[in-house]
């Protein structure tokens, strides 16, 4: 399918071709002749050079496109001078920095799931050492196995605080 722009680089080229060969012909013939042919070589290079530079653009954004989708694969091949190469590289570099991240951000979310679960695992511990003592309190009456059961409590409950201040500071 031929880019629109494309179609009507054609069109001008071959009306402006066409036009000028007309006068000319009024002129002189071989200048007619002369007037079409290079009209079609210039037309005809020119629609070249500019289908060409839609591919190569019609490229870079399948390769954004791609990229959007999460695959981060570098497929920058062309490297020469020009606007669009100087494009090409910039996004190289942009997609270098996405990709760097995108690492980044996989890393600190498996660090926070690990934190999540070791915190997570901690506090357990101190609560069900809590909830024995609790039971062993209600148990056994005696105020000097109270009074070391509540010192135990107390303490996993620090711990439990100091805990949970990480947690939330995560």
């Amino acid at each position: 399918m031929i880019n629109k722009d494309v179609k009507v680089i054609i069109i001008l080229g071959v009306a402006l071709t066409a036009a000028m060969s007309i006068i000319c012909l009024f002129i002189e013939p071989v200048c007619a002749i002369i007037t079409l042919l290079l009209g079609a070589i210039t037309t005809g290079i020119f629609a070249i050079y500019t289908k060409k530079r839609y591919n190569r653009l019609n490229e870079l954004n399948n390769y954004l496109s791609a990229v959007c989708s999460g695959d981060f694969d570098l497929k920058i091949a062309e490297n020469t001078e020009g606007e669009l190469s100087i494009l090409s590289n910039n996004l190289y570099k942009v997609i270098t920095i996405l990709r760097t991240q995108n690492e980044m951000l996989i890393k600190d979310k498996t660090y926070l799931a690990d934190s999540l679960a070791d915190i997570s695992h901690q506090l357990k511990t101190p609560l069900t050492s809590m909830m024995v003592m609790t039971d062993l309190i209600k148990e056994n009456g005696q105020p000097e196995k109270r009074d070391e059961f509540l010192s135990i409590i107390e303490g996993q409950l620090d711990k439990m605080k100091w805990l949970i201040t990480n947690l939330l500071k995560l």
